[in-house]
């Protein structure tokens, strides 16, 4: 999640409906400028290259065991409340497509569609693949100087 200010001024944020690098792309309904809804960053339009600030990560969690801890939550839609039980873009992660246009440059160690925890200190950032914790919920890192533990806690599938 990103602040919504940019140089002392608020902005308030739309959907564009557009990817970029797999990722949502929004719009400040001021100046029209697109942003990246993975990095924060002004794509296109007046604000191009400012970066919005990150003030706190949000997980992805299977509706089901968002549902088991809050029992009473609901989705909203434009159609009313909705129980949607499973994910609408199950099969668009499981595919290889990574809409209109390819990765730029391969990377062995992090799939275009990999899911993530991240971590960012100072002017380093790491990310680490889901798939790294199917052996295990622990792992060990040294970023930026600092020796890290990086744990997932493992749900049930």
């Amino acid at each position: 999640m990103f602040s919504r200010l940019v140089d002392g001024q608020a902005y308030t944020f739309g959907v564009s409906g557009k990817l970029w690098k797999n990722g949502l792309v929004m719009y400040d309904h001021q100046t029209d400028t697109l942003w990246s809804g993975v990095t924060g960053e002004a794509l296109q339009g007046p604000l191009t290259g400012k970066r919005l600030q990150i003030r706190t990560a949000v997980p992805k969690v299977r509706w089901r065991d968002w549902r088991a801890v809050y029992p009473h939550s609901q989705v909203f839609t434009s159609h009313g409340v909705q129980d949607l039980g499973e994910d609408g873009y199950a099969s668009y992660h499981a595919s290889g497509r990574t809409g209109l246009f390819p990765p730029a440059h391969a990377n062995a160690q992090l799939r275009p569609k990999d899911l993530v925890l991240g971590i960012h200190i100072g002017e380093r950032a790491r990310a680490y693949p889901l798939r790294l914790f199917t052996q295990s919920k622990i792992l060990t890192d040294r970023v930026a100087g600092r020796d890290l533990v990086v744990y997932r806690r493992q749900t049930s599938p």
